[in-house]
């Protein structure tokens, strides 16, 4: 009896995504690597400055919803939605562009306060402003890492002022006694003072 070898060839089609040794699987869903890169980096360096600086209150993040929100937007949109290179790669799909440019805009403020921050306490020589005042409230918030705040009243400015302060300042605080904390003036008019080094 007679065995047969029966082969199989498969010929390439051009799009044909297993005739390619499998580098491509179809067209890509989610993020691309570069985007998805960046968007670590980023969002690491913004954090690391918002935990290296401090600040009254939320300066950064205030001033990024002022003065930046706009801009972030028109960029998030721009990224998400641009023409696809000219590689040969198959045109993003809608669902796709409004994915990338939410995730570029909830990255970017996220993120962009930290650098916010760092931009305008890097090599600044600013005055020293006390805030000070009665403190108004106490709490803390939970979570991987536990941060502790208080809330005062600035003698200077009349208004309440949220300050994140260490372990053992929280615990001797106590509501209507005074609390003072010295920052400097940045470079964009921010309060801030280095908690690192």
């Amino acid at each position: 009896m007679a065995s047969r070898i029966r082969l199989v060839i498969r010929v390439a089609r051009p799009g044909d995504s297993a005739a390619e040794g499998d580098t491509r699987r179809g067209p890509r869903r989610g993020l691309s690597r570069p985007i998805v890169l960046w968007i670590i980096v980023y969002l690491a360096g913004g954090l690391l400055a918002t935990v290296s600086i401090d600040t009254p209150g939320d300066s950064g993040f205030g001033f990024a919803w002022r003065y930046l929100l706009l801009p972030i937007a028109v960029l998030s949109v721009y990224v998400g939605y641009r023409r696809s290179s000219t590689d040969g790669t198959p045109e993003a799909g809608p669902r796709r562009r409004a994915l990338t440019a939410i995730a570029v805009f909830v990255t970017l403020m996220i993120g962009t306060p930290g650098y916010v921050m760092l931009a305008n306490s890097v090599g600044a020589d600013g005055e020293p402003v006390t805030v000070e005042g009665p403190i108004v409230e106490k709490w803390n918030r939970g979570g991987r890492t536990t941060s502790y705040h208080l809330r005062i009243r600035d003698e200077r400015t009349g208004r309440q002022v949220k300050l994140r302060v260490s372990y053992p300042d929280y615990k001797a605080a106590t509501t209507g006694t005074r609390f003072s904390r010295t920052f400097f003036r940045g470079r964009l008019g921010l309060l801030y003072r280095w908690t690192l080094g």
